[in-house]
C-alpha cells in the first residue's frame, strides 16, 4: 500500500500515511535520534570537544582466515578509551567506539 501511495502521490503523501498509521506504535523522534554509527558519534564528539581524532588499532586477531575475530582498541588523546571485538575490523571498531562513548559519558 505504501509503495502504491508513493508511486501515485509521491513522498509527502506516503510519509503522511505512514505517520498517521503508525504514530501510536512508533516514537519517530526517538527513531530519528537513535545512534547506530558509534564511530561517527565518537568523531563528532571529539571534534566538538577539541580532542584528538579517534585512532583505531588492531590489538589482536584470532581464528582461521575465514573466521577471524578482531580485537580493536580506540585511543583519543593517546588514552585507551574502549576495546571492541568483531568478525570484521569494521564491526570491532564500532564496538570499540560504543565503549569509548560510554567511557566519556556521552551515551
Amino acid at each position: 500500500i505504501i509503495a502504491a501511495i508513493y508511486i501515485t502521490k509521491g513522498y509527502p503523501s506516503a510519509f503522511l500515511f505512514v505517520s498517521k498509521v503508525f504514530e501510536d506504535q512508533v516514537d519517530f523522534q526517538k527513531l530519528v535520534n537513535q545512534v547506530d554509527n558509534f564511530k561517527s558519534a565518537l568523531l563528532e564528539f571529539t571534534q566538538a570537544e577539541k580532542m584528538s581524532l579517534p585512532d583505531y588499532k588492531v590489538i589482536s586477531e584470532s581464528g582461521p582466515g575465514h573466521d577471524k575475530v578482531f580485537e580493536i582498541m580506540v585511543y583519543v588523546d593517546n588514552k585507551e578509551l574502549g576495546v571492541g571485538h568483531g568478525r570484521s575490523k569494521k564491526i570491532a571498531e564500532q564496538a570499540a567506539a560504543k565503549v569509548a562513548l560510554k567511557t566519556l559519558g556521552v551515551r
